[in-house]
C-alpha cells in the first residue's frame, strides 16, 4: 500500500442540510444577491460559529478555514464577514491536488 503524502489540510464544513439552506435562500433584489436567513436560522449559525471557534481554540487550532460548494462559498462568507472577518472561507475546488481534507467538525443547525 502506497503511503498518502499529501499535506493535511485542517477544515471545518457545512452539513449538507445547511448548504442547501444557504443554497435556498440567496436571493437576488435590487441591491445585488445576497444570503438571507431568518432570524432564528441566523442566531443558530452564528452560536454554531462561536461554538466551533471556541472548539478550535480548546484544542489549540487557530485559522481553520471553513470549507463549502463553490457556488455558496461567497455568498456565506459575506453573510458571516461582519461577526467573523478573520474566518476563511474556501471552496473544495480552490484545493490543491496536493492537498488532503481533514474535518475536524461540521457546522449543523
Amino acid at each position: 500500500m502506497e503511503e498518502d503524502t499529501r499535506i493535511g489540510l485542517k477544515v471545518i464544513t457545512l452539513s449538507e442540510e445547511l448548504e442547501v439552506k444557504i443554497r435556498n435562500n440567496i436571493i437576488k433584489n435590487n441591491n445585488g444577491t445576497s444570503l438571507e436567513l431568518s432570524t432564528h436560522d441566523t442566531l443558530k449559525l452564528m452560536d454554531k460559529l462561536e461554538q466551533s471557534e471556541d472548539f478550535l481554540s480548546s484544542i489549540g487550532l487557530k485559522g481553520v478555514p471553513i470549507i463549502c460548494r463553490p457556488d455558496i462559498r461567497l455568498y456565506f462568507r459575506r453573510f458571516i464577514e461582519k461577526k467573523y472577518p478573520r474566518t476563511q472561507v474556501i471552496s473544495y475546488v480552490e484545493v490543491p491536488p496536493n492537498y488532503k481534507i481533514d474535518v475536524i467538525g461540521t457546522i449543523e443547525i
